[in-house]
Formats: C-alpha cells, structure tokens, sequence
C-alpha cells in the first residue's frame, strides 16, 4: 500500500473570523424501523450553521450543498490549505449553512439493507454505493485526459492530490428509495425552518436542488448551479413559470469537449433560455468563455476559488437584492 505524502501547507495570514454564534441541528428526521427490530431514525438532513458577528447579508443566508461522493468539507479549506468558500462567505458577511446529503456523511444512513442482505444471504438487495477511485476521480473531475496526465494550465493543486483523494467517499445515500428527493425534502425543511436562502451546490446536487425548487420556489433567493449533472428531466414545462421566480445561475469550467460534461452544460444553457423566456432571471456562464480558463470540475478547491467566489457574491448582490435595497 502506498503511503500518502504529507501535503503542502498554504495558509496566508487571515484577518480574525468573528463569529455571533454556530451551531448543528437536523432537519427532516422521522421513525423508521430497524432491520431485526427497534426504532431508528432515518431520512435526516445534518446541518452546520455560522453567522459571522458582521453577517451584513444577513438576510441572504447561503446554504452549500456538495456533490457526490463529498461532504462539506468540499467548501472548508482547500487541499492545499487555502481559504475555502465557507469562511469566504462568512467574511462576506453572509450566514452560512454547510450541510450534507439524506443518508450521506455527518447525516448518517439506515444500514439495514445491509444487514438483512447478510441475514438472509441475498446480495441481490444490496444497494450500489458509488465510490470513485483515484484514477475515476481523475478524467471524470477533468484534471486530465487519462489518470496521472494533466491538461495544460489546470488550476486544481495537483500537488495536494493526496489530501483531496481523502475526501472522497461512498454515496451511503443509495440505501434510501429515493436518494435525490430524500435530499430535496430534507432541504426544503431546512429552508422553511430558516426562512429562505441563497442556495448553492456542487455536481449531483442540482438532482436535488432543482425538484426542490420547483416545489418551493418561495424559499429559494436564487439557486446556483456549479456543474450539476444536467438540468433536465428534474422538471416539466408546466414548472417553467414557478422556476422563473427563482434566479438562476449554472456555472462550468474548462476542458469540457468531449467529455459527459459537455451535454450536461447544454442542458443548462437551454434551461437557462426557457427561464429566461419566461421572464426569470437566469444566466449560464461557462468560464472559459469568459476568459477563465483552466477550471476543472472542483472549481471551489482551485487556485482562483476565492476569485470565483467573489464573482458569486457579486452575482448575488445584483441579483437578489438586500432588505436594506427594498426597502
């Protein structure tokens, strides 16, 4: 077995991170029964939560949602040690909501497939749990065309490799009928209990994210796509007029020609055109179309994150108005 090399450590000096106050809780649980009896709880939503001592965003609290087989820690310091997203909205004056998916991490999962599986000597129940390798991780993340090959002027620090290889586990979420709704419930739990967000998530979140918003497009301040797996077959036509009340923004990186991401930024773009038909708000903003080139598919851990997100926070300041501004 291969030993992990000890990553580089990158931490410029930070002004103090004054917090008012943080916490967790859990959303959206409920009694379910447990594989050879007892009552358990199953279907939760765990959620961390920051508002910064001068949260002057106050009213557009963000919720950030990972992607497939990630947790939070997709948005905490990056591999390499630099400021993640999560402390960049909070010194930006926004609460900030890191949660995990139904049945996945912090969340916890109902092992009892599992274990009726061993009972009864049926592996023919047993639910698929995606875990991507090393090598999987590489071409489908777009760090290279083949693992241990990068492409020209990629941004992901290769050189902390090791460490985000770390972050990634099981989708333990395959154990629920309906993984993706399980997550847009416990989200729009979360949001009525909050009042509302700013919503933004990574990869296999917009499965989630986008069914959610169709249901309660009251709650959403506007949601953000960075590099869903598609944008269609999550809603109908019908759908259009409620999703247009939300602005939308979806969000790719480089090097997507000839991969499975291409036909998921068309996807999209053509929502983006139907929202925006309909009067909504919406843009798609492909990076290197706009000059930003290099990004691969984890654009909050590369080395122009804090740029990237500084251009959300602009987004959304124009986009979604602050109490103050409507007032």
């Amino acid at each position: 077995m291969r030993t992990a090399t000890a990553r580089p450590v990158v931490r410029p000096i930070q002004k103090p991170l004054v917090l008012e106050r943080r916490g967790a809780f859990f959303v959206n649980y409920r009694h379910g029964t447990r594989y050879g009896g007892g009552t358990i709880t199953v279907g939760q939503m765990y959620v961390e939560y920051e508002v910064p001592a001068d949260a002057r965003r106050r009213d557009r609290p963000v919720v950030l949602l990972p992607g497939g087989c990630h947790t939070g820690a997709t948005y905490d310091e990056t591999p390499d040690g630099r400021e993640g997203w999560r402390t960049h909205f909070l010194r930006h004056g926004f609460p900030v909501y890191l949660v995990e998916w139904a049945g996945r991490g912090a969340s916890g999962f109902d092992p009892s497939t599992i274990h009726q599986a061993r009972e009864e000597r049926n592996p023919g129940i047993l639910p698929r749990f995606l875990h991507l390798s090393h090598e999987e991780a590489w071409t489908a993340f777009r760090f290279g065309p083949e693992p241990g090959v990068r492409y020209p002027g990629l941004r992901f620090p290769l050189e902390a490799i090791e460490h985000y290889y770390a972050q990634l586990i099981p989708n333990t979420e395959a154990v629920l009928p309906e993984p993706e709704l399980a997550t847009a419930d416990a989200l729009v739990a979360l949001l009525e209990r909050i009042g509302g967000a700013v919503v933004i998530g990574h990869s296999r979140a917009g499965n989630a994210m986008l069914p959610a918003a169709v249901r309660r497009p009251d709650l959403f301040k506007c949601l953000v796509e960075l590099e869903p797996i598609g944008c269609r077959g999550l809603y109908s036509d019908a759908d259009v007029p409620a999703l247009a009340r939300v602005p939308f923004l979806s969000v790719f990186g480089d090097y997507l020609q000839g991969t499975m991401w291409q036909p998921f930024a068309d996807e999209c773009r053509e929502l983006v055109e139907k929202l925006t038909a309909a009067g909504g708000t919406a843009r798609h903003l492909p990076l290197a179309q706009a000059g930003i080139t290099g990004n691969s598919h984890m654009l909050m851990m590369e080395n122009n994150s804090l740029e990237l997100a500084g251009m959300l926070v602009r987004w959304i300041d124009d986009t979604v108005p602050s109490l103050k501004q409507r007032l």
